[in-house]
């Protein structure tokens, strides 16, 4: 037996000694599949001090622990501005949320995009009415994504994808 064979054979027994290794669950398998997905087509974290496996992670993670009361959410903002992009995506969100929720939240949620360009700049506004806002809440963990993710197209959009997890209780 060769040095390398012994070493890796040795170091096969020390993980198995201590338990670490552990079968993946479908979940993290989806996860590393995804991740390897998203960096192939450019994407990156918005975050910078977490690494896009970390911040998928996080998000699987937060999926896992939920188990059967939460859903995934991914709000997708496509526009020149990040800024705007990434209010689409969190309006994007909202809007499926609701269809979620079906008539209950469908009926209150009233959204309104307001999309102005002056002087060379754009904004956007998006309001909400209160109870709809509350109610969304709610449901969206205080409406923060777990993780942001942006890429900036050949047309030079800047697309957003937010990543919530929502309770569906």
């Amino acid at each position: 037996m060769t040095f390398k064979k012994i070493l890796l054979a040795m170091m096969g027994l020390c993980l198995l000694g201590t338990g670490t290794i552990v079968a993946a669950t479908p979940l993290q398998k989806e996860c590393k599949k995804v991740t390897k997905q998203l960096k192939k087509e450019g994407w990156q974290v918005v975050d910078k001090s977490q690494t896009l496996e970390e911040a998928m992670a996080k998000y699987y993670n937060e999926l896992e622990e939920g188990g059967i009361s939460v859903v995934p959410v991914i709000g997708n903002g496509k526009s020149k501005s990040f800024n705007l992009a990434q209010s689409k995506a969190k309006s994007d969100a909202t809007a499926q949320h609701a269809k979620m929720k079906g008539g209950e939240v469908h009926r209150i949620v009233e959204t309104k995009v307001e999309n102005t360009i002056k002087d060379g700049k754009a904004t956007s506004k998006t309001t909400m009415d209160a109870a709809s806002q509350s109610k969304t809440q709610q449901n969206i963990r205080a409406f923060v994504p777990i993780t942001m993710l942006s890429r900036t197209g050949d047309d030079g959009n800047v697309e957003i994808r937010a990543y919530y997890v929502v309770n569906v209780e």
